[in-house]
């Protein structure tokens, strides 16, 4: 069995300072790695990085049977502080979350992570809607690069007003998220997408990438 602190790289580390209002744990989990923090939040609403560390996402699920537990433990004992001293935690794994049960299941590793046993007020978030969050909130919206796609109305590089948004991105798998703007509200609700964990059926063969292929040249 391995132990956390095998599979833990250090990313960061700073001293503890002991005007905080708050004690955080954020977190990113996938089957390549997860990169796990813990943040302190201070009076004028300011995060300071208490610590950083990056664990081998694969190797997670042999810690146990609550393999989760392990790396939380380990965080915690890097800046020697207690699962008391948390107010809240929330983490984003690469998989379905099943909100009636609060577990995920990683598809791409195998294991289940469950935030019922950490002790900690916990919340899980799939890891596409987090980024679909954090692009909803971008302060600086002119420097986000957009792709029309041809055949769609606007045409090539012209951006829509409150057009739905696609945030893709490639890891172990490949990662989908979509933003609607909800007129009601003035704002972008996130939603996920578990589309991106499957195989695309045309790579069990290479006449299969072909026939793809030469049906998109077509519709050019």
């Amino acid at each position: 069995m391995a132990n956390a602190e095998e599979l833990c790289t250090l990313v960061e580390m700073n001293e503890i300072t002991s005007n905080r209002v708050k004690t955080v744990i954020a977190g990113d989990i996938s089957a390549t790695n997860a990169l796990l923090g813990v943040y302190s939040i201070h009076p004028d609403n300011s995060k300071l990085t208490m610590v950083e560390a990056l664990y081998d996402g694969q190797r997670i699920g042999f810690l146990g049977e609550s393999p989760l537990d392990y790396v939380i433990a380990h965080l915690l004992s890097l800046i020697g502080l207690q699962k008391s001293d948390i107010n809240a935690m929330v983490l984003a794994p690469a998989g379905p979350i099943d909100y009636d049960s609060n577990t995920c299941t990683l598809p791409n590793a195998g294991y289940t992570i469950d935030a019922n046993s950490t002790g900690i007020n916990t919340v899980f978030i799939n890891d596409f809607k987090a980024i679909a969050y954090a692009v909803a909130n971008f302060k600086n919206v002119e420097d986000i690069e957009h792709i029309c796609l041809k055949h769609s109305e606007c045409g090539y590089g012209e951006n829509v007003e409150h057009g739905n948004i696609g945030i893709h991105g490639a890891g172990t798998g490949f990662g989908t998220a979509r933003l609607v703007y909800n007129p009601s509200s003035g704002l972008y609700i996130p939603f996920d997408s578990e589309g991106g964990h499957k195989f695309l059926t045309a790579d069990v063969a290479e006449e299969n990438l072909l026939f793809w292929k030469q049906h998109c040249q077509a519709r050019e």
